[in-house]
């Protein structure tokens, strides 16, 4: 009986995990990608909630039981109601639901306060023509009021969505072009606004992702490095794509580097081969 108690129990376990990592796995992929459109993320969040709430139902603990019984093959112990059983490990299911529930709202309980990213979506500059997003405004407002002259951005960003050559464009893109109109005190709201959101992720996983890139860089067999080294692999890691974008076009970066470090000091082996 014990050993069957903790094979249902470890059935149990695993197919509730099972069912809600579906769930929140399509949401780690959509977190993954770096949308500036942080209404689309807050709705995407939400609706992984209200799907895993879905599983807290009566119907859902009876399906997961059932499933629970055919992974494990185990027949029903004598002297055991199979109601009690399923009340049992019913209870067992609701409380890793409320966990996993509790820890997203918590974790995304601030996300709407970033809904002010939404005022740049350059893929939507044409719609905001006849439709302008007075929500990012009101959210810009509640947090950054003092920092933005609110009546002028407004002004500002409606010449911004009608102007056709910052549509389409990356905000790093569109900084560049609003820079040219510095000198001449023209949509400056709109570029403070912009330098704003070009400094604030929609998502803290980019941040998160550069910070487990120090489990791959300082393992239990190289832990003794010093604090220097460590930043510099941790740099060369997280900027890995601007690596590449300079080994790709310039075909001596690697030798050019080689030749540098090895002048730093004198070390123990010849780095620069000699004739």
């Amino acid at each position: 009986p014990t050993r069957r108690s903790s094979d249902l129990v470890l059935g149990v376990f695993g197919v509730v995990f099972k069912e809600m990592f579906s769930i929140t796995d399509t949401l780690y992929s959509i977190l993954q990608v770096k949308h500036q459109d942080v209404v689309y993320c807050i709705d995407q969040v939400n609706t992984s909630i209200n799907r895993i709430k879905l599983l807290r139902s009566f119907e859902s603990a009876t399906f997961l039981f059932n499933e629970a019984k055919k992974i494990t093959s185990l027949k029903q112990p004598r002297g055991v109601v199979e109601a009690d059983l399923l009340n049992k490990y019913s209870v067992l299911q609701y409380e890793i639901l409320d966990n996993i529930i509790t820890q997203l709202t918590e974790r995304f309980q601030d996300f709407s306060k970033l809904e002010f990213v939404t005022l740049f979506d350059s893929s939507k500059f044409k719609s905001y023509q006849t439709a302008f997003p007075n929500e990012g405004l009101e959210c810009l407002s509640s947090t950054y009021k003092d920092v933005f002259d609110l009546a002028l951005l407004k002004s500002e960003l409606s010449v911004v969505y009608f102007d056709s050559q910052f549509h389409g464009q990356h905000i790093q893109q569109c900084v560049k072009l609003l820079k040219e109109f510095q000198d001449s005190g023209l949509l400056m709201e709109v570029y403070k606004l912009f330098c704003l959101i070009m400094t604030i992720p929609s998502t803290s996983v980019s941040v998160e992702r550069n910070f487990s890139c120090l489990k791959r860089i300082k393992t239990y067999l190289r832990n003794s490095m010093t604090e220097e080294r460590l930043s510099s692999l941790a740099t060369i890691s997280i900027e890995k794509d601007l690596i590449n974008f300079l080994v790709n076009n310039d075909g001596q970066f690697y030798e050019k580097i080689i030749d540098r470090f090895s002048l730093l000091k004198d070390r123990r082996i010849d780095l620069i081969y000699k004739n």
